[in-house]
Parts: structure tokens; C-alpha cells; sequence
């Protein structure tokens, strides 16, 4: 009779582990830091500046919260939402963990 109240724990533990979304590393809420002179970054719709086919989104300044689900991004950039809802890549080390 023990053998069954171990199984459904595990069980249950089992299938709250694939239900749980999983983050990429580094993912969570960060704060805008950026290093220029102006005190500001862009987020881009792309992750480059330079693409073609990447628009500027938006101007955010140092201070303004955005939430990072891939921290590592393509060259240097990370894909990030914004608190006025949009969606985009930023430059990492404009970013600073909270």
C-alpha cells in the first residue's frame, strides 16, 4: 500500500515538471542601462541596427523595465517585451539585471 501514495507524488511531480514553462538562461526582468552619452537604447525588430530589414520600434531610456526571454540573442542583441507591450531586440549591454 505504500508503493501507491509514492507513485502518485511521483506522478504528480513528473508532470508538474513538463507542464512548467521553461526560461531561457538569463531571462527575467531587466532594467534599461545603456552606456552612451544620451542615456538611451532602441529596440529594433530585428536583431541588428544595421539590417536592411530591421525598423527602429522605439526609444527607451535608461530606467524603463523590459523583460528579456532570450538574455543571449544573435550578435549582441536580446529579444525582449516592453512594458508598452511591444516586442524586439534590444542591445545586451544596454541591459542590466534587476
Amino acid at each position: 500500500m505504500k508503493r501507491i501514495p509514492i507513485a502518485i507524488l511521483c506522478l504528480t511531480l513528473l508532470s508538474a515538471a513538463l507542464l512548467t514553462p521553461v526560461l531561457a538562461e538569463g531571462a527575467g526582468w531587466y532594467v534599461v542601462d545603456s552606456q552612451s552619452p544620451k542615456g538611451y537604447c532602441y529596440l529594433y525588430s530585428n536583431p541588428s541596427s544595421l539590417d536592411e530589414i530591421s525598423r527602429n520600434l522605439g526609444r527607451y531610456d535608461n530606467g524603463e523595465w523590459v523583460y528579456v526571454v532570450d538574455y543571449k540573442g544573435e550578435n549582441g542583441y536580446s529579444f525582449v517585451f516592453t512594458e508598452d507591450g511591444k516586442t524586439g531586440f534590444m542591445a545586451t549591454s544596454a541591459l542590466m539585471k534587476y
